[in-house]
């Protein structure tokens, strides 16, 4: 019997409270939560959904699991599921994914990034040369203590808002992912002369893949290219903890390419996949 990835566990769900659920279905393990009235969305406040039952069971959506969804969504008519990437248990999502494809109203291909830890592509020769300067300027990536957390969440924010966005977890929920699962969530800080510059979190989905939930630079950290250091620590760390992929997340919004951010990510050794979200009516 195969463990249950985090996105679909329900110590992920109580960490999160309301915003997400786990409910169990004909269908499999279905983590929920709401986006407006009408609309159920999978997953709830993870990065992966779909539903989860073990590789080797054969999928199947009957009146049963749509019995089910109406009644735990009461007056939702649609649910929207956003499946994992490619690369992530295809002997799982794949049949899903063909079976919605044929019965959904709406299909969008994100185009997801991750580096296979073990089989990397080349990392370029102006990240590697960012990588060397930053340590010969005394520069350290390291796990960060509970005491700097809140510094690292600040950094994170304030990165974003310099983008034009929220950064998508509150404080609270972000600490308490690190108090209740100090196994699977893991926060990083990059230091130049014991000045915080860039930070990430990351969280373990299941024993093969660890997810960056977040990563980040201040302005300084900006123009020394910090977060490839940091991608270099995590891929050392990967590699400790036998993890096989890297997940560096999508880079683009609704099916358009963020072609920036991708070839940020190429650069740093990533290959592309590409990450299903399909529209489907409740009868």
């Amino acid at each position: 019997m195969s463990i249950v990835p985090l996105f679909w566990a329900s110590e992920y769900a109580r960490i999160h409270g309301d915003d997400h659920q786990l409910i169990e279905t004909a269908s499999g393990l279905l983590s929920v939560g709401r986006a407006g009235s009408e609309i159920l969305k999978s997953p709830g406040r993870a990065t992966f959904g779909g539903f989860w039952n073990e590789p080797s069971t054969i999928f199947t959506y009957t009146e049963k699991t749509i019995q089910q969804l109406k009644d735990y969504s009461k007056t939702s008519s649609q649910i929207r599921i956003s499946f994992p990437p490619e690369y992530f248990h295809p002997e799982v999502f794949q049949d899903q994914i063909s079976f919605f494809t044929k019965n959904c109203s709406a299909v969008i291909s994100e185009s997801n990034f991750h580096i296979a830890v073990h089989n990397r592509n080349d990392v370029s020769k102006g990240n590697r040369k960012k990588q060397r300067q930053f340590s010969e300027r005394g520069g350290l990536v390291s796990q960060v203590e509970k005491s700097d957390w809140l510094s690292i969440y600040k950094l994170l924010e304030e990165n974003r808002l310099r983008r034009g966005v929220e950064l998508s977890m509150p404080w609270h929920i972000f600490e308490r992912g690190l108090i209740d699962q100090p196994d699977a969530f893991t926060i990083w800080g990059a230091t130049l002369e014991s000045e915080f510059v860039g930070g990430a979190l990351t969280v373990e989905v299941n024993s093969n893949s660890l997810y960056v939930l977040f990563w980040g630079d201040t302005l300084l950290g900006r123009n020394i290219s910090v977060v490839a250091s940091i991608c270099e620590k995590l891929i050392e760390f990967c590699i400790s903890r036998n993890y096989k992929v890297l997940d560096l997340g999508i880079s683009s919004v609704d099916g358009l390419l963020d072609e920036n951010l991708a070839k940020f990510k190429v650069n740093l050794g990533a290959v592309q996949t590409t990450k299903s979200i399909l529209t489907l009516r409740i009868p």
